[in-house]
């Protein structure tokens, strides 16, 4: 289980970068101030097995994990990491109204087509944070990926 879980949190980290619902700070409304490159610095994963067993919760670092995150002034993205050796990338465009960003992604490992992904986050000074919800298998995850301004 904790190696089928290693192998697939770069694709979950990736993936759940841009998925997922976080809190805005009120100082974080302007688009302008997600502009830049972003470096994860952290990624815990809590697998919510049922209430029959009991929470797991694995934190990785880099060099364990590596993602950047890069939000361009001209409204494209790019983010790409590793993790396990595992190598994926995305790319597209996006936007952010109030404390909501929206994610296009038009090209990506895993992705087919063209996907939009709707989030909220959290923004202080030059902390941004994720913080989501997935199930694979069944099984309920809670994702939180911290990342710092390059």
């Amino acid at each position: 289980n904790r190696r089928h879980l290693m192998k697939n949190l770069l694709s979950a980290i990736l993936f759940l970068s841009i998925l997922f619902t976080v809190g805005c700070d009120d100082d974080a409304t302007d688009a302008d101030t997600l502009v830049g490159t972003w470096g994860l610095t952290s990624a815990t994963v809590v697998i919510h097995e049922s209430e029959s067993n009991p929470e797991e919760t694995e934190t990785y670092t880099p060099p364990e994990v590596s993602n950047t995150l890069v939000l361009a002034d001209d409204g494209s993205y790019a983010e790409n990491g590793t993790f396990d050796g595992d190598i994926a990338t995305f790319s597209g465009t996006w936007s952010a109204t109030g404390n909501v960003l929206t994610f296009v992604v038009t090209s990506g490992t895993e992705i087919d087509g063209t996907e939009t992904w709707l989030n909220t986050y959290t923004l202080s000074g030059d902390v941004l944070t994720l913080v989501g919800e997935d199930e694979d298998d069944g099984v309920a995850e809670t994702i939180t990926l911290v990342y710092a301004r390059q």
